[in-house]
């Protein structure tokens, strides 16, 4: 089957409907079934929408890559360099 085949696709939006049929903690009408399986997110607001946007948070999966990225140029010795670019004159 090639991966974005026409039954490719039925079969995916068929698995997020039946993964997302208790999203919102209610038994969802077949209209609302179909739009979870395209916007899983039922609006903006602050609880829902964009952390970034709100509050100027990075998002989880931005925080957990910046705390790896941390890590490693600790490991590897680089976080005593302060200055990585051009100096300044001291004048």
């Amino acid at each position: 089957m090639h991966p974005n085949s026409q039954s490719q696709r039925r079969h995916h939006r068929e698995r997020l409907i039946r993964k997302r049929r208790h999203y919102w903690n209610t038994a969802a009408e077949h209209k609302t079934l179909g739009k979870l399986a395209k916007t899983p997110t039922p609006c903006s607001c602050w609880m829902c929408g964009n952390p970034r946007r709100h509050s100027g948070k990075p998002t989880l999966q931005e925080a957990r890559h910046n705390q790896k990225a941390i890590e490693v140029i600790e490991d590897s010795g680089l976080s005593n360099i302060r200055n990585i670019g051009p100096t300044q004159p001291s004048w």
